[in-house]
């Protein structure tokens, strides 16, 4: 009985910990930011494009499962070589997103791209910049000085523990802050 016992709570604790709404995947998963230059953007698009992954490492937490939508509910902050945020350049933001089911199994890894090609336009050289995208935000940064920039961003969603039908089910369960990735330096991979 009392191996019984202590098997139930080793398993019921991280199983409440990963269905929580208080936002406690921060805690179990290790994240960090993966930088890459688009080798082959596609026709049409910015010729310099930055690739964004939000690496999750789940080491031994249980299998986390979660909804968001991948525009408008990651948010990004991009800050200058003295800490100041760098404001967009004009645009104009045409993205239909859904909430869309992610899953980290136990013991996993994911890199997932969060930033896109496209959706997003905005005036500018793109011959000298390198154009970022995430969510429904957009900027134009110069290449020769973007190892001095840096990114913050935020991901918000809810654990996954029933079907949602629409995107305003899920506006009345209230989104919470999942990942939080602290102001990372721009260094490409």
């Amino acid at each position: 009985m009392k191996t019984t016992l202590i098997l139930f709570i080793a398993i019921l604790i991280p199983w409440t910990q990963a269905h929580s709404t208080d936002g406690v995947f921060k805690n179990l998963v290790k994240t960090k930011l993966i930088f890459k230059e688009d080798p082959n953007p596609p026709k049409g698009y910015p010729p310099h494009i930055l690739l964004v992954y939000l690496h999750l490492e789940n080491d031994n937490g249980p299998h986390l499962t979660w909804t968001c939508d991948p525009v408008s509910d990651i948010e990004a902050e991009l800050f200058d070589s003295k800490g100041k945020p760098v404001p967009m350049p004009p645009s104009a933001a045409s993205i239909l997103s859904n909430t869309m089911l992610y899953s980290l199994p136990s013991h996993s890894n994911l890199d997932w791209m969060i930033s896109s090609i496209g959706g997003i336009s905005m005036l500018g050289d793109t011959a000298t910049n390198i154009a970022l995208i995430i969510g429904d935000q957009g900027w134009l940064i110069p290449r020769k000085t973007l190892s001095s920039y840096s990114l913050r961003l935020q991901v918000k969603g809810i654990p996954y523990a029933r079907r949602l039908e629409t995107r305003s089910d899920f506006k009345k369960l209230g989104g919470k802050v999942f990942f939080e990735i602290p102001l990372t330096p721009i260094k490409l991979q």
